[in-house]
């Protein structure tokens, strides 16, 4: 039908209001009328979709872009902004396989490549993402800004030494300002940097004990007491350097591509502008932290109590990361921590270290691009065993029964909530099913509430650190997205003879500030008549 052109551009005026005031249901609402006065065109739905994909809506996206898809199942738009949403939901194989089909269509797409780059990047596929960095540099149309990016990106996935030679051979045929000066600019900081006295040297505990700068020295089963002279502690307690050799394995809180950052600012000891106050230190003990739950109890704390078990350090003052939370402080105070060993780090103190302790487990860290995968932590007996003996007793733990029914709720959360958690409250507490807010919960709290439960149903998150504490026997449902995030609350399950079982949704929204917008932090949808099944098998109360 005929299209009144004052009427579309009352609506195109109307719409372009909307988007830059970030009202996205306006926007919607105008999209769809657009979709009314022209039902045959592709092109609405894909702006919808990209509406859609702006606030994290990523399933309505996909579902808008597939009705897309029948209209004109030959625009190029539409495949890339599908392979946008798998990609931002965790389906990576099927981005992937998208964009295959579409690089064969088009070879030289640069926007194409990209996103390519992206998903080898998430897939760990660094052989290839390196393969493709060096041909994004070189892609005539390659700005500036993204040649930084990618520049960075591949001195990490490298080194700079590695790097270094690529940039010397490089074939700059981009038409963009500056980026000649770039490459040359490149070439001088890596060749600085690695000439430098000064520069740092990114590297891992092995690393350091080869070159004789520190020793590992038998602790326990699964651990190694850490002993090294000369050390700088640093940002938050996260880091550890040596001479010019900062170790990763401590450094919690440095992003991939740190080893660039720190080659780009080869005159700071931290790879940051910051000014700091250095504070000399006769000895001390690094635990260091983070303001997760689960991180705290699991990779930090027990370290610190292991250690304290042998009384050899009894006195010796303690690192942890600045500014302690209220759960880190109340554990620390459970197990009889004396706070006037405490050295704050603060956010702009570094601590110079005569002699530094630090305990390591065995095995280390996995680690990617260098820096340690904390999604994949290291679970062990004789983590579990302190952590229950710290705070259950010794004598707690054998022939214990749990009663209660928890169901772990993460409306009050920022990220990982469950959308339909109403109905899900609704069914749990018919069941008889206590509704737990453990954020809310000290920490003694939490563990006499897992301690006496017998069934544990929740979305993945870190109030499941708690099951360490429940009876042998108990019973654990755990709710994940169909990106799966890691399997560690299944390995405390594994040793302490929990029965964990695991039911998927799927991940429909991802809120931009959360975590890089990754995947494993998205709001999840569980299927209703799927989890009843579900409950029916995990307890008999779901069948009365």
């Amino acid at each position: 039908m005929d299209v009144d052109p004052s009427m579309m551009h009352k609506l195109t005026m109307d719409y372009v209001a909307a988007a830059r005031s970030r009202d996205y249901e306006r926007a919607k609402r105008i999209l769809r009328k657009f979709v009314a006065l022209e039902p045959a065109s592709a092109r609405f739905y894909i702006h919808i979709s990209g509406v859609c994909s702006e606030e994290g809506d990523f399933a309505e996206a996909i579902g808008l872009l597939s009705q897309s898809k029948i209209l004109d199942p030959n625009d190029g738009s539409l495949h890339l902004a599908l392979a946008y949403c798998y990609e931002a939901v965790g389906q990576i194989h099927l981005a992937k396989s998208i964009i295959e089909k579409e690089l064969a269509r088009y070879p030289g797409s640069f926007i194409l490549r990209q996103l390519s780059f992206s998903l080898a990047m998430k897939d760990n596929d660094h052989a290839v993402a390196a393969e493709i960095a060096e041909d994004l540099l070189e892609h005539p149309e390659i700005d500036k800004e993204k040649f930084v990016d990618t520049a960075d990106l591949l001195i990490s996935l490298m080194g700079p030494a590695a790097a270094l030679q690529k940039f010397k051979n490089l074939s700059v045929r981009s038409t963009k300002p500056n980026i000649d000066s770039s490459v040359e600019a490149y070439k001088h900081l890596l060749t600085e940097g690695i000439k430098s006295p000064d520069s740092v040297d990114v590297c891992r505990i092995q690393d350091m004990e080869q070159e004789n700068l520190c020793h590992r020295l038998p602790l326990s089963e699964h651990r190694k007491l850490l002993h090294i002279h000369d050390a700088y502690i640093g940002i938050s307690s996260q880091t550890l350097m040596v001479q010019n050799k900062l170790c990763r394995d401590f450094c919690y809180h440095i992003e991939s591509d740190a080893s660039s950052d720190i080659v780009r600012l080869p005159n700071t000891r931290f790879g940051t502008k910051k000014k700091f106050n250095f504070i000399d230190v006769k000895e001390a003990i690094l635990v260091g932290g983070g303001s997760n739950y689960y991180h705290w109890m699991i990779d930090y704390l027990p370290n610190l109590g292991i250690l304290e078990k042998t009384e050899i350090l009894r006195n010796v003052p303690v690192i942890f990361n600045a500014n302690l939370t209220s759960f880190q402080k109340q554990s620390l105070e459970h197990i009889g921590f004396d706070f006037s060993r405490h050295l704050d780090p603060g956010d702009t103190k570094i601590f110079r270290c005569s002699q530094l302790w630090a305990t390591v487990r065995l095995p280390g860290r996995r680690h990617i691009m260098g820096v340690p995968d904390w999604w994949q932590s290291e679970v062990d007996i004789e983590t579990l065993s302190w952590l229950r003996d710290s705070f259950l007793g010794k004598s707690a733990g054998e022939g214990r029964q749990g009663k209660r029914k928890l169901y772990l709720s993460r409306g009050n959360s920022r990220s990982r909530r469950l959308l339909n958690d109403g109905e899900v409250v609704d069914l749990m507490m018919a069941a008889g099913y206590e509704i737990v807010h453990p954020e809310l919960l000290s920490v003694a709290d939490q563990v006499s509430l897992f301690a006496n439960a017998s069934h544990v149903v929740g979305v993945h998150g870190a109030a499941f650190t708690n099951i360490a504490f429940m009876p042998s026997g108990s019973n654990i449902l755990e709710i994940v997205g169909n990106f799966k995030p890691p399997e560690f609350y299944k390995k405390i399950s594994d040793l302490l003879g929990l029965k964990h079982e695991f039911i998927e949704g799927s991940i429909n929204k991802i809120h931009k500030t959360t975590f890089s917008s990754d995947p494993r932090f998205g709001d999840i949808l569980i299927d209703m008549s799927k989890l009843k099944r579900k409950l029916s098998v995990f307890d008999d109360s779901f069948c009365k």
